[in-house]
């Protein structure tokens, strides 16, 4: 009878630690994200639904630049701007999606593309709410904040990072 009751006391602890809220994993090589930005401030643009900001390394920053094109509302930063931050493995992209679902109305990617996981091929936003790498062509949603592939070779979304208010329209990026 002991026995019988052991088991079912760890059948369900197992079938309760099981269930619940599955965590982001990395689909790309894992890097360091903890990033501040402010609606108030220098990230302005972001406080307008649909609105992107691109935070990409000073190197990077004008090859990006000319793959934008002609996207409206696409704003790109050199980040980080302080010693204590860090934009992930290829840059962060973050959209304004203007979800009152979630805590935040942002939607934080980094953006590599997670079919061909190098830090040099960036995905690049696009006036569909959407978001596409220029080598492989995968589509990624980002306008709901998913980062879902919406057509391509890609079999895996763009990495998505959490973001929380921290008071006075600013907003922290991060990963754990």
């Amino acid at each position: 009878m002991k026995v019988i009751k052991y088991i079912l006391v760890i059948g369900i602890v197992y079938l309760l630690s099981a269930c619940g809220k599955e965590e982001p994993k990395y689909t790309i090589p894992a890097k360091p994200v903890d990033f501040k930005f402010n609606t108030s401030a220098v990230d302005h643009n972001l406080a307008n639904i649909g609105s992107i900001s691109v935070y990409i390394k000073a190197a990077d920053k004008s090859a990006y630049d000319k793959q934008l094109g002609g996207v409206k509302g696409v704003q790109t930063f050199i980040a980080p701007r302080l010693s204590n931050e860090y934009i992930g493995y290829s840059g962060l992209l973050i959209i304004n999606t203007g979800s009152t679902l979630n805590p935040t109305p942002f939607a934080a990617f980094d953006l590599c593309c997670p079919h061909e996981r190098l830090e040099g091929i960036r995905v690049v936003p696009t006036n569909e709410g959407t978001a596409k790498c220029p080598k492989c062509g995968s589509v990624y949603d980002i306008i709901f904040g998913t980062g879902q592939v919406m057509e391509g070779v890609s079999s895996e979304k763009l990495q998505t990072y959490y973001v929380a208010s921290i008071g006075n329209s600013a907003y922290r990026v991060f990963y754990y």
